[in-house]
């Protein structure tokens, strides 16, 4: 049975994007519905060093394992939460997924908050932030 929910993951580049994947697609699992990931590059794609070009890689294969939509944008002189809610909204997602975020409060007030910036606008979207310290707490107690 399918129903009338959409995620979508955003994910940032770096390490912490396979959990964000892992966690939507569990999600995704329990409520029967599709799974979009985004990664919105902070520059052109020809412009990505070695390193994020393998992030992008290695999602694209999961995302294929998984049967989600992988969709990458280039940020285009916006700031990523705009881009962000435009997909959102193309998409018709209802329910989005991040990872915490690495700001400090000084970039915050320097830069803004980007979870400001993100609900600001989203409209009927659930908006579910993925803490990596209690993942990274689980792992760790699941080694041991």
């Amino acid at each position: 049975m399918i129903n009338n929910e959409k995620i979508m993951v955003c994910l940032k580049n770096g390490p912490t994007g396979d959990i964000l994947i892992q966690r939507g697609s569990k999600l995704a699992k329990l409520l029967h519905c599709p799974l979009f990931i985004l990664t919105v590059l902070p520059q052109d794609l020809n412009e990505l060093d070695a390193k994020q070009n393998q992030y992008l890689k290695q999602w694209k294969e999961k995302c294929d394992e998984l049967g989600a939509t992988f969709i990458v944008k280039a940020k285009e002189r916006r700031r990523p939460s705009e881009v962000i809610k435009e997909v959102a909204s193309n998409y018709d997602i209802t329910q989005l997924m991040i990872g915490q975020s690495g700001q400090t409060r000084w970039q915050e007030i320097i830069h803004g908050c980007f979870f400001n910036d993100l609900l600001n606008g989203l409209g009927e979207i659930d908006l579910h932030v993925v803490s990596f310290e209690r993942y990274n707490e689980e792992r760790q107690a699941s080694s041991v």
